[in-house]
């Protein structure tokens, strides 16, 4: 997670946390990684069908989406939130796996593989590694074609 040209990160609403940007450059207008999507990717082999690049807002959610499932994750403030994948040939398989996994919550807005924190001087800080987390449910997707 430190890497990047300019060494410079950028956190939602200007402050650092688990929705940040990694930029490439001095300017939030250029590309630039979500370095928790990044480590993320890394962790995974770096697979050329995902792609860790965004544009736009440092508030704007950055979704890494796996082939050919579509099947989304993105940080949050507590932990991985994860989107099922929208046709249904894929749909089947991710949900017989979310059926056995004990980690999955399903929310409002989809799913969430939270991540143990501990709250320290007001903020929630992770107590678990949400990389490695979120790796080994991906790699749980991979191995079964999603």
């Amino acid at each position: 997670m430190r890497e990047g040209d300019s060494g410079i990160y950028y956190g939602a609403d200007h402050e650092l946390g688990y929705q940040l940007t990694m930029l490439r450059k001095t300017r939030q207008s250029s590309w630039y990684r979500d370095p928790y999507l990044y480590a993320i990717w890394r962790e995974i082999g770096s697979p050329e069908e995902s792609d860790p690049w965004f544009s736009g807002y440092s508030t704007d959610e950055r979704w890494m989406h796996l082939e050919p499932s579509q099947t989304g994750i993105r940080s949050v403030p507590r932990g991985i939130a994860v989107q099922a994948p929208a046709a249904e040939v894929h749909r089947t398989t991710f949900e017989s796996i979310v059926r056995n996994r004990t980690d999955l919550v399903e929310t409002e807005a989809g799913w969430l593989l939270p991540v143990t924190q501990q709250e320290r001087n007001g903020s929630l800080v992770d107590t678990e590694d949400r990389v490695q987390k979120a790796a080994s449910f991906l790699r749980e997707l991979v191995a079964v074609g999603l």
